[in-house]
């Protein structure tokens, strides 16, 4: 654990531009598909682990074997805190055909209870979307209000990775208004080349000025790559 509470990202690039993500807080993830999102999550969990802490992701994309792999590919060697159980992985499998709102409302309702009851320091959602694409603006409001509280009863991490398409921009910016931090994730192209962005809109206790979007690259064996300002500045 780094200065006050902030968990490093083990990656020194972006703990020098960021500072660490406060572990006591709400962290909104916005971006599509192909930004980084699930990277820098991975990245935050190779960071928490190495700090201490019990790291719960959730995913709604990836398999427990995926999620494995993937972290491996980058050289996050995590398969000792997952045999420890400090490390635990779950995959929520969602059937499109039976998605209505109602069982949207279900599984918002439910993940908060489950979060409160596991017993981990740092919790992941990566992403959120399916669940928020039918359900009603109350019970998405809800849903991040109970996790807020539960940042500051439990003291823990919760990140939530949404793709903001999905949901319109006054409620987005609602969630923005619960939420402790945001950072935005984009893809843009520079001299022909795709490079990702991210961008820290706001993050309580930082340590750091938050800045001009940050460049980045995607590097197996590594993770996330930060680029030379004069590549980033697109």
């Amino acid at each position: 654990m780094s200065k006050e509470g902030m968990i490093s990202l083990m990656n020194y690039e972006l703990d020098r531009r960021i500072g660490g993500i406060p572990k006591r807080s709400l962290m909104l993830m916005e971006g599509g598909y192909g930004t980084g999102k699930t990277v820098f999550l991975l990245q935050l969990s190779w960071g928490a682990l190495n700090s201490g802490y019990r790291v719960r992701y959730i995913s709604l994309d990836l398999d427990v074997m995926e999620l494995l792999s993937l972290m491996e590919r980058f050289s996050f060697k995590v398969r000792p805190y997952f045999l420890s159980g400090k490390l635990k992985l779950m995959k929520i499998r969602l059937n499109e055909k039976i998605l209505t709102r109602k069982v949207s409302a279900i599984y918002l309702r439910v993940l908060p209870s489950f979060v409160k009851e596991d017993d981990v320091d740092v919790t992941i959602i990566d992403p959120i979307t399916q669940l928020l694409y039918k359900a009603r603006e109350q019970e998405i409001l809800t849903f991040f209000s109970k996790l807020k509280s539960l940042v500051d009863l439990k003291d823990m991490l919760i990140c939530v990775s949404v793709h903001p398409f999905v949901i319109s921009q006054e409620l987005l910016m609602r969630i923005r208004g619960i939420a402790d931090g945001d950072i935005v994730f984009s893809a843009r192209e520079f001299r022909g080349k795709p490079v990702k962005m991210m961008e820290v809109t706001r993050l309580k206790g930082a340590l750091r000025t938050l800045g001009s979007p940050i460049g980045f690259d995607v590097e197996e064996g590594f993770g996330i790559k930060i680029l030379p300002f004069s590549m980033a500045k697109v």
